[in-house]
């Protein structure tokens, strides 16, 4: 019974004012997410536009899921594009400088004792952090390690207002939410 209404759910079409709707919703999701992403959000719907032509010429249906993907995919691939770029345009005098930066306050930090109430809780607290072999390359870890963790969580929700965006303005042309079933493949020829 429920798969019933649903199937009759996606063949129906959409009423003029629902499209309209979707068409406004979708908009300005889009338009929103773009000035709060720098414009990384309006990859999304090329993400899904890709996922769509694979997978119909895959001769597969195209789930929500699967353009959710799409658009997750291009969205993180957009930012690590563009990470990259700056990353490269930055001169190398200037990374130097941050290192030294960082180097010298983490030194400051630890000459200053804690606080008392963290020597009750943790009593070696008091006591010197020895300074490891490989500090560097310990710190270039945790730094690529939270880079990695932040571009895949940013570009999920990115990625995700990017798909609602574009599913509705689908919904908008279309006037369907699940649309283009895949080709039919003749059996003889196979």
């Amino acid at each position: 019974m429920v798969f019933k209404l649903m199937a009759n759910m996606t063949e129906a079409r959409a009423s003029l004012v629902g499209r309209i709707a979707a068409l406004l919703a979708g908009g300005t999701i889009l338009l929103v997410a773009a000035v709060g992403s720098v414009g990384l959000v309006l990859v999304a719907p090329l993400g899904v536009w890709v996922t769509h032509r694979v997978q119909r010429a895959r001769g597969r249906t195209v789930s929500l899921f699967d353009r959710w993907i799409g658009a997750v995919a291009a969205t993180t691939i957009a930012m690590v594009l563009v990470a990259v770029a700056l990353v490269a345009m930055i001169p190398r005098d200037t990374w130097r400088q941050v290192r030294q930066s960082a180097d010298s306050a983490s030194v400051e930090a630890q000459k200053e004792p804690p606080p008392a109430w963290l020597r009750h809780v943790v009593p070696s607290a008091g006591q010197p952090i020895p300074r490891s072999a490989q500090p560097l390359a310990a710190s270039t870890i945790a730094l690529v390690w939270g880079a990695g963790i932040g571009v895949g969580m940013t570009g999920i929700m990115l990625g995700s207002v990017g798909w609602v965006g574009t599913m509705l303005l689908i919904f908008c042309v279309s006037g369907e939410w699940l649309r283009a079933p895949p080709p039919a493949i003749d059996p003889k020829a196979v």
